[in-house]
C-alpha cells in the first residue's frame, strides 16, 4: 500500500509539471503568434504600395491611375481642352477624312462617328467641301467647368466652351482675307480613360453644340 501511495504521488506530480509544460509551451505559441502579426503588419506598412504601370500613346511609362479618381489638378483638364477641342474643327475641303480619324486619340469612337454625321447634317462639311474652305476654331472665353461627378466608375466633368469656327476661304480682298465667323457654344462630357489608348487618359464622350449671338 505504502508503495502503490508512493506511485500515485509520483504519478501525480508527474501530471502537474506536463501540464505546467503544456501551459508554457501554448503561451509561448501565442505570444510567437501576436509577434508575428505584429511583424507582418509592419512589414506591410513599411513597402510601397503596389502600383500599375502603362506606356502612354506617346511612349512614356506612366502610373495608370483609378477612372474614378479626380484628376491632379483643373489646369490638366485647361489644357487638354484646349489642346483638343479646337483640333475638331481644323481641316479644310481636301483633308477632313484625315484630320476627323487623328481624333480617335481624344474621342469616343462611337462619339466621332455621330460627331462626323452632325458635320455633315449641320451644313458644315458641305459648304467646306464646296467652296473649297478652310476651317479653324478659336476658344473665346475660359472654358468652364459646370459639372463634375462619378458615373459608370469614371470620374467625369462637363465642360462649356465657347469657340468661333472660322471658315477661310484663302482669297485676299482688299489686303484682307475673305473670312467668314461663326460663334457656338460647345458642351463637352470629358470622361477618365486609359491613358495607353487616350491622351492625357481623357476621352470626348458626348457632346452638344448651341449657336452664340
Amino acid at each position: 500500500m505504502i508503495h502503490g501511495a508512493e506511485a500515485l504521488a509520483a504519478l501525480t506530480v508527474s501530471e502537474s509539471k506536463l501540464s505546467r509544460f503544456k501551459s508554457r509551451g501554448i503561451l509561448g505559441l501565442l505570444l510567437l503568434c501576436v509577434g508575428l502579426i505584429f511583424w507582418i503588419a509592419a512589414l506591410q506598412a513599411s513597402q510601397p504600395e503596389p502600383k500599375l504601370l502603362g506606356m502612354t500613346v506617346d511612349g512614356r511609362i506612366q502610373e495608370l491611375p483609378l477612372l474614378d479618381e479626380p484628376l491632379e489638378s483643373r489646369q490638366i483638364l485647361m489644357d487638354w481642352t484646349r489642346r483638343n477641342i479646337p483640333d475638331l474643327y481644323d481641316w479644310n475641303y481636301a483633308n477632313f477624312r484625315a484630320e476627323l480619324n487623328k481624333a480617335r486619340d481624344f474621342v469616343q469612337k462611337i462619339t466621332l462617328e455621330e460627331f462626323t454625321t452632325d458635320l455633315e447634317d449641320s451644313g458644315i462639311l458641305p459648304k467646306v467641301r464646296q467652296d473649297f474652305l478652310i476651317l479653324r476654331a478659336n476658344i473665346t472665353n475660359e472654358p468652364l467647368i459646370v459639372n463634375e461627378t462619378v458615373t459608370s466608375g469614371r470620374r467625369l466633368y462637363v465642360m462649356e466652351i465657347p469657340m468661333t469656327l472660322v471658315y477661310d476661304s484663302g482669297d485676299v480682298e482688299a489686303g484682307q482675307r475673305r473670312q467668314i465667323n461663326q460663334d457656338i457654344l460647345f458642351t463637352a462630357w470629358i470622361v477618365r480613360a486609359s491613358i495607353l489608348k487616350y491622351d492625357g487618359g481623357l476621352m470626348l464622350a458626348k457632346y452638344a453644340i448651341k449657336q452664340r449671338n
